[in-house]
């Protein structure tokens, strides 16, 4: 069973996970290096679109079910 004893290793791979670059970073990081700050922060809007996106979805889908 899992217990309050893990809970230190939990909270310490939670921070590890979240300070670890994602897919995402890497694609703006490249685009950025490669063809500029502009290309970039398009690549940045993009992706904050289809998250919303998705995110709305999922709530949409979620409260036909509920």
């Amino acid at each position: 069973m899992y217990g309050i004893i893990n809970y230190e290793v939990f909270l310490l791979t939670g921070i590890l996970l979240n300070l670890i670059p994602g897919a995402d970073t890497m694609y703006i990081v490249g685009r950025s290096i490669s063809q500029g700050r502009k290309a970039g922060v398009y690549s940045v809007f993009g992706i904050i679109t289809g998250s919303l996106v998705h995110t709305l979805l999922v709530a949409f889908g979620l409260s036909i079910i509920l």
